[in-house]
């Protein structure tokens, strides 16, 4: 159906056409209010406009926008005198592993990024929708739903922000395991170590104990846009967040300004009778509102995440990468803060022409949209997440009552803690051993002192000297007998027989025997590890020592720590550690395990060297089997630890051959570790040996597998009701595709692109995030 008018050929049809929506684009453009900007000048000189109802709704918006930056500004100073945070903080070393590319980089390998997901490949897709086929997505929304819980509970609790929380404390993937906020601000560092406590009852509280209504208000306080500015945020200060807060409300506002014509009377380039049929259709009301919300949310997004602060590693850009990093956050900051005030200028000057002009008539109608509004960006909006936030912890509660009373494993929150008694006396002993990086620094040096002739084991070579060796050279020897200065007391220990705290006995009541080299160095006191360290004793002590070294420092091969410290660069690794890392506590079953009590006493003739082993005289008695035995409850003591302490990993430094995964002790700790979602950490010594001994692996059989002990084996191979399937386990483990250890550390992409859990779990984080903005979900 066709007419024509002035000449020209026209489409009569004003429906299910392509027509229709240009016709009516183009009337809703003649019908909005953008000549204000050029014509309403003239009302400027009325003073009347002041004191009307549109004047003062401007006035009061500004007025609380002002009020609101101080306030945030406020916050901001306050925070940074108690935290004692500044930029510099950032600048620190950052593990390969969590660096963020910089400036260019990040934009080449953005548009890198964007090509390949434009270029993925139907294979790489299948494999993508098998995944999330194959994802529980009910538990994915739990874990989510209990960090979001989690999170809101202890923001309002301990004042710091949600995304602060979940990138340094805890999350829906477990513990933050090597936190570089914490490592650069002690301060920072004790606040974040005191809520280890309070997640456990914060899940609880979260989905047993409070209210319907008090669970509304503590997600409504905690996601609030205002109200967050109060909450701590280590990435972006809160008078950022307050003037994008601003811009957003500020934005909408003059959005809505704009289309006012479409949906109500005022300056248009057409009569209001013309604009009639657009301003009384409500579908389009809506659709003008959701656009204003989402065209001003965008830019604002985007804004946000280029203005936060991020880690940057102190070498990353050269010697001056402090100076120049901190120089570029100045630049950013000068350039959001130029930009958002032009920004915010416009706005403001469009908002005054617009109010300066609009027709008396009208101003009910431009006071309503103004609340209406106001309403759904700062309380149906967060209300509304609020509400479908607890409702959805109801659900959980009826369809999943478990997972409420004992928590999920993944989250590293079994909240039904085991007793020691339940384990044992001497598992709990074994539980609370551990050493220091700067205690393992110190025996370092005692291995390789100034003067050679002090050494325990002067013929330490950094290149060839086993695990094996060290302990027979220079643990037992050391750890035989507990010497003080004669002028010193003697302080008071926990008696090492009895796993509570009762009793005491001097360090002198222990001469004559032996203990672990662990309780030695620790004077008796209880100290439970952070790390469990798994390795095989036919490894070169020096590796075993850089790779501790390299977990601390969070690399993921030691190589290059091995080289520093055969070269004699103790004092700087001890610099690049910092007092945080020095403090980091491990389990070595070399340091850990009471040597004196098994093995002191039957050792090999020789050691690797071909030196002589002297045989220890100890009084200790050897328990091979048995409640005092100590060489047979590592699976029960990792899961008393895994109970017990929150941050609980398993680290597996592998040797340069893998023979690790020969060994059958090795092989047992990965696998407990695994069923109980412990967090694994494999640290290799280079990238170049990782692809040739894949074979090895891939050839895996349990029952090929070595133990220093017969019996051992014997004890270990009984537990496995069957070995094909346990074979079939283990290679998953360490080389499935999703999440396997030597997958991970060789950073392999079978499928092209990331992959569909990990994709989702960023995409939740950034929901969270962005539901933090106003307008977004409108």
């Amino acid at each position: 159906n066709w007419e024509t008018e002035d000449d020209s050929l026209m489409c009569a049809s004003t429906h299910l056409t392509i027509f229709s929506a240009i016709v009516d684009l183009k009337k809703q453009l003649e019908c909005t209010n953008a000549q204000a900007l050029w014509e309403g000048v003239d009302e400027l000189g009325s003073a009347t406009w002041i004191v009307e109802p549109p004047g003062i709704i401007l006035f009061v918006l500004l007025s609380s926008a002002c009020l609101f930056l101080i306030g945030a500004r406020l916050a901001d100073s306050h925070f940074a005198r108690v935290i004692k945070w500044q930029d510099t903080n950032f600048v620190v070393h950052v593990p390969p592993c969590k660096r963020q590319p910089l400036r260019l980089s990040y934009c080449r390998l953005a548009c890198i990024g964007l090509l390949r997901s434009c270029q993925c490949s139907t294979k790489s897709m299948i494999k993508s929708f098998k995944a999330a086929r194959d994802t529980d997505w009910e538990e994915f929304f739990m874990l989510h739903l209990a960090a979001i819980g989690v999170h809101s509970v202890l923001a309002v609790r301990s004042g710091f922000a949600v995304q602060t929380l979940r990138n340094h404390l805890w999350n829906s993937s477990g513990w933050v395991h090597i936190d570089l906020a914490s490592v650069g601000s002690p301060k920072f560092a004790g606040q974040i170590q005191a809520l280890h406590k309070e997640v456990p009852q914060a899940f609880l509280t979260f989905f047993s104990s409070m209210k319907f209504t008090s669970c509304v208000w503590v997600l409504f306080r905690a996601l609030h846009p205002v109200a967050g500015i109060s909450f701590h945020c280590l990435e972006i200060s809160s008078a950022k967040r307050a003037k994008l807060t601003t811009d957003v409300v500020m934005g909408a506002m003059a959005i809505s300004a704009l289309f006012f014509s479409a949906t109500g009377s005022a300056i248009s380039t057409r009569s209001p009778a013309e604009c009639a049929e657009t301003r009384t259709s409500a579908l389009r009301f809506v659709l003008v509102g959701l656009f204003s919300a989402s065209l001003v949310s965008i830019p604002v997004t985007v804004v946000r995440h280029s203005v936060r602060r991020f880690f940057v590693d102190i070498n990353q850009l050269g010697p001056q990468t402090m100076q120049r990093q901190l120089q570029w956050w100045l630049v950013l900051d000068v350039m959001f803060w130029i930009s958002g005030s032009i920004y915010s200028f416009f706005c403001l000057w469009y908002l005054v022409l617009f109010s300066a002009n609009l027709n008396a008539a009208d101003h009910w109608k431009w006071i309503l949209s103004c609340l209406a509004l106001m309403l759904r960006v700062l309380l149906l909006q967060p209300l509304a997440v609020s509400i479908l936030l607890t409702a959805a912890a109801a659900m959980v509660r009826l369809r999943r009552p478990q997972f409420v009373s004992e928590g999920h494993p993944r989250l590293h929150l079994n909240l039904q803690v085991s007793k020691p008694a339940e384990f044992g006396r001497k598992v709990g002993e074994l539980a609370n051993r551990s050493v220091s990086v700067k205690e393992l620094m110190a025996f370092w040096g005692t291995l390789r002192p100034a003067l050679r002739t002090v050494s325990p084991m002067p013929h330490f070579d950094p290149s060839s000297s086993t695990s094996s060796d060290v302990v027979r050279q220079a643990v037992i020897p050391l750890s035989c007998k507990l010497e003080l200065p004669s002028s010193s007391p003697s302080p008071p220990v926990t008696d090492l027989s009895r796993h509570d705290t009762e009793g005491s006995a001097s360090i002198e009541a222990l001469s004559g025997t032996g203990v672990a080299y662990a309780t030695m160095v620790a004077a008796g006191q209880q100290r439970p590890p952070d790390v469990m360290v798994t390795h095989n004793w036919g490894n070169i002590y020096s590796h075993l020592f850089a790779a501790v070294i390299a977990e601390s420092l969070g690399h993921r091969t030691y190589a290059s720590t091995a080289q520093r410290l055969a070269d004699g660069q103790l004092s700087a690794l001890e610099v690049e550690l910092g007092p945080a890392r020095l403090q980091r506590r491990y389990w070595i079953c070399c340091f850990c395990v009471n040597q004196h009590a098994s093995i002191c006493s039957t050792p090999h003739e020789t050691d690797s060297h071909g030196v002589h082993i002297e045989k220890c005289h100890c009084l200790t008695k050897k328990e091979w089997s048995g409640p005092d035995c100590e060489i047979d409850k590592f699976d029960d003591m990792m899961s008393y630890l895994t109970d017990s302490v929150s941050t609980f990993t398993q680290m597996v430094a592998v040797d340069v051959r893998f023979k690790a995964f020969t060994r059958v002790w090795c092989v047992a700790e990965l696998v407990e570790a695994k069923k109980r979602y412990l967090p694994q950490v494999l640290i290799i010594h280079s990238d170049g040996n990782l692809k040739e001994c894949l074979e090895n692996v891939e050839n895996f059989d349990v029952r090929d597998s070595q133990a220093s002990v017969e019996k051992d084996k014997e004890r270990i191979l009984a537990k496995i009701e069957d070995f094909d399937a346990f074979n079939d386990f283990v290679r998953q483990l360490l080389l499935a595709r999703d999440g396997g250890l030597l997958t991970a550390a060789m950073a392999l992409d079978f499928g092209g692109g990331i992959f569909a859990g990990e994709s989702v779990n960023a995409a939740a984080h950034v929901l969270v995030d962005v539901a933090e903005l106003p307008g977004v979900m409108g």
